[in-house]
């Protein structure tokens, strides 16, 4: 199918419908082929597919310039900071504060290199769905869809508001930020004490009824907002663990 990874030309239904569906079987974290799909099945992933192919297409995922916006992002909220806390408190909690934020920096810079190097795949994966040559995985009672790769996964599957499409990143490390205990630098042991009781815990509720979950028995949350990242890192003082796993993006219904 010539053309089929141009800007935004069209690509037909039928090159989707080509590809090898199957249903799957749970093995650990990822699903395996097991029996043929029935087209009922297949439609529907088909439907999912569509949407996915189409995002990707449109936004050309595999290029690295929406990384570069968010690099510019954090370092743009870094010099914001800069300037609304330098003369305002001490030097030596600014310079935690934007310490933290480079540390952040440092590992969207990681993201950069690993996705110049490995993003390609995305745009090979389209390329093979759009001329029949992707194995499509159905799970969920026919509500998702998968696509294994090397490097990422594709997944699509409907929710209750409407479909989600992600990129499952496969080998992209995590790493481990030491955050900064500021309130404590700016306050006395009473005021504290007192602002651990009757505020900071509240903030952590807050946190984890909304977008937390419980991982090894620690803390952790799922989000895509920067703002997030810097207080949650800075509500739980000490060793906080980063990890980009997915790239996610979703259609309201």
């Amino acid at each position: 199918m010539s053309g089929a990874l141009g800007w935004l030309d069209k690509f037909s239904v039928d090159s989707l419908k080509s590809n090898h569906f199957c249903t799957g079987v749970k093995r650990g974290r990822e699903y395996r082929c097991g029996g043929e799909a029935d087209e009922g099945a297949k439609s529907k992933a088909v439907e999912l597919l569509v949407e996915a192919v189409g995002r990707m297409r449109r936004w050309r995922v595999w290029d690295v310039w929406w990384v570069e916006e968010v690099m510019d992002e954090w370092l743009e909220k870094r010099d914001r900071l800069e300037v609304q806390l330098r003369g305002k408190y001490v030097d030596e909690v600014v310079n935690a504060i934007t310490g933290l934020v480079n540390e952040f920096i440092n590992y969207n810079e990681e993201f950069l290199n690993y996705w110049h190097d490995d993003g390609g795949e995305a745009k090979k994966l389209v390329d093979d769905l759009l001329n029949g040559r992707a194995e499509a995985i159905i799970w969920e009672s026919e509500k998702g869809v998968s696509v294994y790769r090397e490097y990422i996964t594709l997944e699509a599957h409907r929710t209750r508001n409407g479909i989600v499409v992600q990129l499952v990143l496969n080998d992209l490390e995590g790493i481990t930020i030491e955050a900064p205990d500021i309130f404590k630098k700016v306050m006395s042991e009473r005021e504290y004490r007192k602002f651990v009781n009757d505020v900071l815990e509240a903030l952590k509720g807050g946190f984890e009824e909304a977008d937390g979950t419980i991982e090894g028995g620690k803390a952790a949350m799922g989000t895509t907002q920067i703002w997030q990242v810097v207080v949650w890192a800075l509500l739980y003082p000490g060793e906080n663990y980063m990890h980009i796993t997915t790239l996610m993006s979703m259609r309201v219904a």
